[in-house]
């Protein structure tokens, strides 16, 4: 609870900061040039409120960079025409300063960091996609893999093209959830089982948009090899699906995956009408 007070306490002093940098740069524009970096700079604040609904990728902070740019001209602007000056007030030596540092920053800097940062990116995701390779393909004899569960990104969004081994025969690979909560399995048939996620729905867009077609009770859909059908739904998004599989879940073939406290874990298969707890994945 400390460190979260800590951080927003930080954040907060950090925000006001550039808030007063800001209008710092601004008092030294002409007046004819100070409507228009308002503009820009309202937009760009603007534009960072749809990043909160979503994680904040670098298409979302394309509009916040636009005017951060802006930013940085007006910075560097001021620099050229301080740095001729013969005599600079403390105050304006302090902008002079910190206008420095922030170009120095993000044309200096930050181009120097994206070598190291795009190696260290790469090592990371080989390493993510070794061990996720050593679980679902930890069987000589895996080919489909069924994903349970899992909001990483390597795992749901690329899938099997990817963490496929080259040497392994070709297969399918399903993915039926992609949330953060916990997940309870029923096995109702020898290649059928109910699962059911706790708290919140299942993200369903490879299958169906619930937002432009929403699902109730008793829609299925389909892949190759995997039936799925909606026991239970909120506002158009299930929460509680059957799956019936083409094959037994003991199929020395198949393997039942999901990301248990940020791990990608085998999940065995209950016996005939008992059930399990999936924790939630956690950690991702």
């Amino acid at each position: 609870m400390t460190t979260t007070i800590d951080f927003e306490r930080g954040a907060l002093a950090l925000v006001l900061l550039a808030a007063v940098w800001v209008i710092a740069v601004r008092s030294t524009l002409p007046r004819t040039k100070r409507r228009h970096f308002d503009w820009i700079a309202v937009g760009s604040v603007a534009s960072l409120l749809p990043t909160l609904c979503g994680f904040p990728e670098d298409r979302a902070l394309l509009a916040p960079s636009l005017g951060l740019a802006t930013l940085l001209g007006c910075s560097m602007s001021f620099v050229i025409r301080e740095w001729r000056q013969p005599s600079v007030s403390r105050r304006r030596k302090v902008l002079l300063a910190s206008c420095c540092a922030f170009s120095v920053l993000h044309l200096v800097v930050s181009p120097l960091r994206i070598p190291g940062r795009c190696l260290d990116e790469n090592s990371r995701a080989q390493g993510e996609l070794a061990a996720v390779r050593s679980v679902a393909f930890s069987s000589p004899d895996a080919q489909d893999v069924l994903v349970l569960n899992s909001p990483n990104w390597l795992v749901g969004q690329i899938g099997g093209s990817v963490v496929r081994p080259p040497s392994s025969e070709p297969g399918r690979w399903w993915l039926l959830s992609m949330t953060q909560s916990e997940h309870w399995l029923k096995r109702t048939g020898p290649r059928r089982f109910e699962l059911c996620s706790v708290g919140t729905a299942f993200d369903v867009h490879y299958f169906r948009d619930p937002n432009r077609n929403p699902l109730k009770r008793g829609d299925e859909f389909a892949q190759l090899g995997l039936r799925v059908r909606v026991l239970e739904s909120i506002r158009g998004w299930p929460t509680k699906i059957e799956v019936d599989l083409d094959r037994t879940l003991e199929d020395p073939a198949l393997v039942m995956v999901s990301h248990v406290r940020g791990q990608l874990r085998v999940i065995e298969p209950p016996s005939l009408h008992e059930s399990i707890r999936i924790p939630s994945p956690g950690g991702l």
